[in-house]
């Protein structure tokens, strides 16, 4: 539910993501979801007030947040924000009192250049000291489209995790993804992403939703993506990927040298205007762990609107196409979001 006037606007919500998780929270009891109200308030041209409230019913927790901040737009091409935040989280272990600071920025020009930045910190504190945490996270991205034809990417992510509960996941994640988008004016039916990804995993990836510190891994991507319509009901695709990395199964064990190549070909099939097939093959080969692996997926994709298709699928196999993946845990159903800008 939502009003809008000249100059404010509220809204009032309910959110429910059925796989969500908190970190360092065990779900005990049912998942409720969240209740979302606030607004906000335009009082110049230049800048505007906003405010939130947040009850969140994960399980046995219960948490009352409050953020309040503003926006300010320094000239047609930048925008500042800042907010703060301060609630109580109640728990069946004990309760716990939220504090956090955001400072955000955006940007875009006319020259095709934009970019986004977010910086969050964040305190927990219970009255024993048993459960604090401290929380740095930083994000943001950039994009620069040197020409109808051509665009580079950048995104970032970094964050850092310390509390004095062993239940809270402690450790360093920083990710950055440069990547360069080519598809040709004279002949869009080829379409071709570069990408390189620096990965620092500290905290271990999670495997079956476990707070168990699972595989940790320093890992550098290179992949190239490229597809091809061959008309209007065929087309074609494929990815190379290298992994250069040391990784780790656990928190305990040192990390070792994993390198990995991954090749990737695919097949989809226009069965008209709403429905797509797709069938995919792969192979995954990890030098030092003298792994050698063919996988196949099948999916079938619906389009949702003008811009987005949503697909259902099955991966018979454990092969990955994400070569930051270490589970080995791919068989399984899954859903695919692709949207197109």
């Amino acid at each position: 539910m939502r009003y809008e006037g000249v100059s404010s606007s509220a809204y009032f919500g309910y959110e429910f993501d059925p796989g969500r998780e908190l970190d360092g929270v065990t779900l005990n009891g049912t998942d409720a979801g969240r209740v979302i109200a606030g607004g906000k308030r335009k009082i110049s041209d230049s800048t505007e007030v906003f405010g939130e409230n947040t009850y969140d019913m994960f399980g046995q927790h219960r948490a009352l947040v409050s953020s309040y901040g503003v926006e300010y737009q320094r000239n047609e091409f930048l925008t500042l924000s800042g907010s703060v935040e301060f609630g109580k989280l109640e728990d069946p272990t004990g309760n716990l009192d939220r504090r956090g600071l955001t400072l955000g920025l955006r940007y875009k020009d006319d020259k095709g250049l934009s970019a986004k930045a977010r910086l969050e910190l964040r305190q927990d504190r219970s009255s024993s000291g048993a459960s604090d945490v401290t929380a740095v996270l930083f994000g943001g991205s950039v994009a620069y489209q040197v020409s109808d034809a051509k665009r580079w990417l950048l995104s970032f992510d970094f964050a850092n995790n310390a509390g004095t509960n062993s239940s809270v996941l402690n450790g360093d994640y920083g990710k950055v993804v440069l990547g360069y988008g080519f598809r040709p004016v004279d002949n869009d039916r080829l379409n071709v992403l570069a990408k390189y990804t620096y990965l620092y995993d500290m905290y271990g990836q999670r495997i079956d939703g476990t707070d168990s510190p699972g595989p940790r891994q320093e890992s550098h991507v290179f992949s190239v993506d490229a597809t091809y319509d061959l008309g209007r009901e065929w087309q074609l695709g494929g990815k190379l990927g290298v992994r250069l990395s040391n990784s780790a199964p656990d928190g305990i064990t040192p990390l070792a040298r994993n390198d990995a190549g991954l090749v990737v070909l695919n097949a989809r099939y226009h069965l008209n205007y709403q429905w797509d097939a797709l069938i995919e093959g792969r192979y995954l080969a990890a030098r030092q762990a003298g792994l050698a692996e063919f996988g196949v997926t099948t999916s079938l994709y619906r389009q949702v609107g003008q811009n987005t298709m949503l697909g259902v699928g099955y991966n018979f196999g454990s092969v990955s196409d994400d070569l930051t993946d270490l589970s080995n845990q791919s068989a399984n159903v899954f859903v695919n979001l692709i949207a197109k800008f």
